[in-house]
């Protein structure tokens, strides 16, 4: 369960810090909502699993810098996040081989995905990252 933890720590900051999806535009105004929009391929208001996981998967190939399939510590870069991201790291590494696999990295999305989902209705709202920016989320899911 510490693979799904990370992966739950990993997009909540990507949504916080707006480092991934470049794929859309920039534009102006909130950058949650950008972020948001980024994420809302299909423009409906709500993020779904499938928008989701894609998300991850764009990250999971930012951090596997050397495209091998498996992020490693030493590919982190950011030196001023690595402490958190270690320990974040070490939780999602089930196995503790050092390397995440891409199948570790999206059993963590999914558990993130249904933490998020306050509703379980299959997508995730603006509202529902929003309150989990701000420690919400289902009562008993994971934390950080």
């Amino acid at each position: 369960m510490k693979t799904r933890i990370f992966l739950l720590a990993v997009i909540v900051g990507v949504l916080a810090t707006g480092s991934a999806y470049a794929a859309k535009g920039e534009g102006g105004g909130d950058p949650r909502r950008n972020r948001f929009e980024r994420l809302d391929e299909d423009g409906n208001g709500r993020v779904d699993r499938q928008e989701f996981a894609k998300g991850g998967a764009v990250m999971f190939g930012r951090m596997d810098a050397d495209g091998d399939g498996v992020v490693t510590l030493a590919e982190l870069e950011d030196k001023q996040r690595r402490e958190r991201l270690t320990r974040r790291f070490e939780r999602m590494d089930a196995n503790d081989d050092g390397q995440v696999t891409e199948a570790e990295f999206t059993a963590a999305g999914d558990k993130l995905f249904e933490h998020l989902d306050e509703n379980a209705d299959g997508a995730l709202s603006m509202g529902e990252l929003e309150r989990r920016r701000q420690g919400g989320g289902k009562p008993g899911g994971a934390g950080n």
